[in-house]
């Protein structure tokens, strides 16, 4: 009996990404993949309902790591240079140890062999993971459109010299840039981007690891999927944007309608749809591949 394709499945361990992670766990599992969800033990032990997930998803299982923080300590995380730094350089040495364990189980039959790590975007250690063992690595963003299209402007922003910008500079001012052929001229304010382009000492340590974090998706071999833009379309979105920018007036009529394009795309056969088979149909052929 052919092998399903397993997929290894790595939020940012926040409840904002988990979420949305578990959401994609869960499609991917009803289009019968195996899938490997990795919380964090902190995490892990404030699932209530992990036997009713497997009983209503039994291709989805469960594991945790170390966050990199002592077990013991039930303090609330937060979003500080130290807890990223701990995931980066701790929470990546127990990844690597999951790895070998769920690879030793595949050798025994207990589960498929991993086809791929689905890591998320915000963060580089599961990509840092995926590299160093030669396993193929996706990119899920869980933010919104406009936020991914704001780290995407940072390499380009970086090479203009218009990052980083001081904590008095007006947050009001927009940005001119060009990236991936769509001229964003004023569309982007500073306050737009993410919170580590505010320095006051352009040699804080903690600037180029954040950009590093940051970028860490543009590494992986999949992470284009509802991104990347065919000439026509480039034109299209450009004027869209131009449009909404000019009226906001007719942009707040217009609200019902978005709703519904909202409510389209997540429909069958609609844009969301289509972008998880792709999805699906790409881990297929890494499987393939291997």
């Amino acid at each position: 009996m052919e092998l399903k394709p397993h997929v290894v499945m790595v939020p940012l361990p926040f409840q904002g990404h988990i979420k949305p992670f578990l959401c994609l766990a869960q499609l991917l599992s009803q289009t019968g993949l195996y899938i490997t969800f990795v919380n964090t033990r902190y995490n892990h032990k404030r699932f209530s309902n992990l036997s009713a997930l497997s009983l209503q998803f039994p291709n989805l299982q469960f594991e945790s790591i170390s966050d990199g923080m002592p077990d013991e300590d039930d303090q609330p995380r937060s979003l500080t240079f130290n807890f990223f730094y701990g995931l980066k350089y701790q929470a990546r040495e127990h990844l690597k140890e999951l790895i070998g364990t769920l690879s030793r189980r595949s050798e025994n039959a207990q589960s498929p062999p991993i086809t791929c790590i689905i890591g998320d975007g915000s963060v580089s250690f599961p990509v840092d993971v995926a590299e160093e063992l030669g396993i193929p690595v996706i990119s899920f963003c869980c933010h919104s459109a406009h936020y991914l299209l704001a780290n995407i402007c940072i390499p380009k922003l970086i090479e203009d010299g218009q990052l980083p910008y001081h904590e008095e500079k007006d947050t009001n001012h927009r940005i001119n840039i060009e990236v991936a052929g769509l001229e964003l001229e004023g569309r982007l304010r500073l306050k737009d981007l993410p919170d580590f382009c505010v320095l006051k000492d352009v040699n804080d340590p903690a600037y180029q690891f954040f950009v590093n974090e940051a970028l860490a998706m543009t590494r992986s071999n999949v992470w284009r999927i509802g991104v990347e833009l065919e000439a026509c379309d480039r034109w299209t979105i450009q004027r869209t944007i131009k449009t909404l920018m000019e009226g906001r007036e007719e942009f707040q009529r217009s609200v019902d309608k978005i709703a519904k394009w909202a409510r389209d795309s997540i429909g069958k056969n609609g844009s969301s749809c289509h972008n998880l088979e792709m999805l699906v149909e790409d881990i297929k052929k890494i499987k393939a591949k291997s």
